[in-house]
């Protein structure tokens, strides 16, 4: 039993896993793929409001790559805003290409909780994250809530579109997706969310989804 006086982050977790596998002779659980994928966002990309992990949009997303624990992560935080993303990145994120040699494909979004001024904060967290070698950026627009039509969000999404270029390797325009992202789909799918704002286990399948196709499009 290994114990640390202090909270670990996901690049050190992954070095006591190779300490680990190094000093037993195992082989590391990355080993065997191309491409590391990593989940980063507020409660929404972090799964509030599915039952279970199993019906996080990580989670689905993993299964449907066939990942297995140890290929993947979901860094999600509740109530995280994309500066204080930007302040986490560089220790929690930045590290880990050439720390296990492999491409990360990092897959987030945040506009909920960052409304004043979302799109320059979401400029400035994926160009630094494109600076660094071997990062892939999947970075995604927004979901639909109960203060839809709104006009802040229609903006962000918008000015996302006309830029789904610049650093971003894969778009996820969620906000074109009629069920869980459009202006109108909380109204028309309700049941798409456990609450006003986080999505239900169906919501969430939509949501995987959105990602999914991101994902494999930057694929060999």
């Amino acid at each position: 039993i290994l114990i640390w006086n202090t909270p670990l982050t996901p690049v050190q977790y992954k070095q006591v896993q190779m300490w680990a596998d190094d000093k037993y002779g195992q082989s590391y659980p990355w080993a065997g793929i191309n491409d590391y994928n990593v989940f980063f966002g507020d409660s929404i990309m972090q799964g509030i409001g599915a039952t279970a992990i199993l019906n996080q949009a990580p989670y689905l997303v993993a299964q449907s790559l066939g990942l297995s624990y140890g290929q993947w992560d979901n860094l999600g935080v509740g109530g995280i805003s994309t500066p204080h993303m930007s302040t986490l990145a560089p220790t929690w994120i930045d590290p880990l290409p050439a720390l296990i040699g492999k491409k990360v494909n990092l897959s987030a979004f945040e506009w909920y909780n960052d409304k004043a001024t979302p799109f320059s904060d979401a400029e400035t967290f994926l160009a630094a994250r494109k600076a660094v070698a071997n990062i892939r950026t999947v970075w995604g627009s927004s979901t639909g809530y109960n203060g839809d039509p709104d006009v802040n969000r229609n903006a962000y999404n918008a000015a996302l579109d006309a830029a789904s270029t610049t650093n971003i390797d894969a778009y996820v325009p969620i906000h074109n997706d009629s069920h869980i992202g459009t202006s109108t789909a909380y109204a028309n799918f309700p049941a798409n969310w456990s609450d006003g704002v986080h999505l239900s286990n169906t919501g969430y399948s939509y949501l995987s989804a959105d990602f999914l196709s991101a994902i494999q499009s930057l694929l060999p």
